[in-house]
């Protein structure tokens, strides 16, 4: 943030300094165009990670938390504007296969063992 936001001020401003607007290339900042994006993300995030939470054999929480723990961290320490980050279908399977072939069956065990997953 201590980069993106200055730059993201300016150039709402439209103050944006040639080395800036070389950095956006051909998607510029544009706060209409994010807050659309955020409530579309917001929108079909929710739903789609409460499913995958269900895929992986975890409870629905487990998928709020998925959905939004990386978004955070990626607004505070990413550098790639295009890049999808949480769940996807693929992983939450090879998750709950993994959980099962490891034996874990209570709600607390499938817990502790995707969070080693998701560290590992």
């Amino acid at each position: 943030p201590l980069t993106w936001v200055p730059s993201y001020l300016r150039a709402a401003r439209g103050r944006s300094t040639a080395a800036e607007v070389a950095a956006m290339g051909s998607l510029p900042y544009s706060l209409k165009g994010d807050l659309i994006a955020g409530l579309t993300v917001g929108v079909m995030l929710v739903p789609q990670c409460l499913a995958f939470a269900m895929l992986a054999g975890l409870p629905v929480k487990v998928g709020l938390y998925s959905s939004l723990g990386p978004l955070l961290v990626y607004a505070l320490f990413g550098t790639i504007r295009q890049l999808q980050v949480g769940p996807t279908a693929l992983m939450s399977l090879l998750t709950g296969q993994a959980l099962d072939a490891a034996g874990l069956v209570t709600e607390e065990e499938r817990i502790a063992g995707a969070a080693i997953l998701a560290a590992l």
